[in-house]
């Protein structure tokens, strides 16, 4: 895939963290019709401090496997990915049990895809990185590129991050150490929580959250919100957030066979239709404040 050039300033609906910015919008290339990005843009200290995508994993997005979206251009401290269809957006709703686990099983096929084509871990799995599409399904967008919010805060940089960036954080990103393919299931585990219970597991202030997931409390404040959850989903959920990576499921696999299991027999809405109902069908553009200082 050619790298096009890209202005961040031509996508709409930017928001605004402590060490950067997204925006989930549409924009058109050279050459090409107005597609639906995602673009990542990072204070310029910490882009200058490491790498924000490595040529490796560029060169591998050109030309993604099933269920990644791949990186259309890149600069000095803005990344912009495909994101074909409507990005997934966490808040109070009826809890969707099946869509969650179907959540789960679309994610695992891609993590595993992902992993069969040298992409060994995404890093930064948050529910404005996962994109549904009528036609084509899931897709993990954002691979390869650091947690916008969450680095700046661990190293002590840029001030403290919202305790919604911290949400999806696996324990050993919050205490500094790299992410690993566990660090993924952990992710996509708290987002298909908040699915199935119909709020986000964690929320409020990010030394509190922060603390709390550092701590290994995820297994348990899932168990606190689930209600009526059948066993089968519980215990994939719980699994996959416990605070060792060594004690989560061995890999995407392994985790997918879990949740096709947790499938049988699960009533419900589907995850087609749950966001279908739940999402708009085009992110709302926000003002976008002037970015910070060089």
């Amino acid at each position: 895939m050619p790298m096009s050039r890209l202005s961040p300033d031509a996508i709409p609906g930017y928001r605004w963290c402590e060490d950067g910015a997204y925006g989930l919008g549409e924009a058109s290339f050279e050459g090409a019709s107005t597609r639906r990005v995602l673009a990542l843009t990072f204070e310029p200290e910490l882009a200058r401090r490491a790498p924000m995508i490595d040529d490796a994993v560029a060169n591998r997005l050109a030309s993604p496997p099933p269920g990644v979206a791949g990186l259309i251009t890149r600069g000095a401290s803005t990344l912009v990915f495909d994101a074909a269809g409507a990005p997934l957006v966490v808040a109070e709703r009826p809890g969707a049990p099946r869509a969650a686990v179907e959540l789960v099983v679309a994610a695992c096929h891609a993590l595993t895809a992902a992993s069969a084509a040298g992409l060994r871990v995404h890093g930064g799995l948050a529910p404005h990185r996962l994109s549904f599409h009528a036609e084509a399904g899931l897709s993990l967008v954002g691979f390869g590129a650091p947690p916008l919010g969450v680095y700046g805060w661990v190293d002590g940089v840029g001030g403290v991050a919202t305790g919604e960036s911290l949400s999806w954080s696996p324990p050993e990103r919050l205490e500094g150490f790299e992410d690993e393919p566990r660090s993924d299931l952990y992710a996509l585990a708290t987002i298909a929580a908040s699915i199935a219970v119909g709020r986000p597991v964690w929320s409020g202030a990010a030394t509190v959250v922060g603390d709390a997931i550092r701590t290994g409390k995820t297994p348990s404040r899932i168990e606190s919100l689930a209600g009526g959850l059948p066993d089968a989903v519980l215990d994939l959920l719980c699994v996959a957030t416990e605070r060792d990576p060594k004690d989560r499921f061995r890999d995407a696999a392994e985790m997918r066979r879990d949740a096709e299991r947790a499938l049988i027999g699960l009533q419900g809405v589907d995850l087609a239709a749950w966001w279908r109902e739940n999402l708009p069908a085009r992110a709302p553009a926000e003002p976008k404040p002037e970015p910070p200082a060089a």
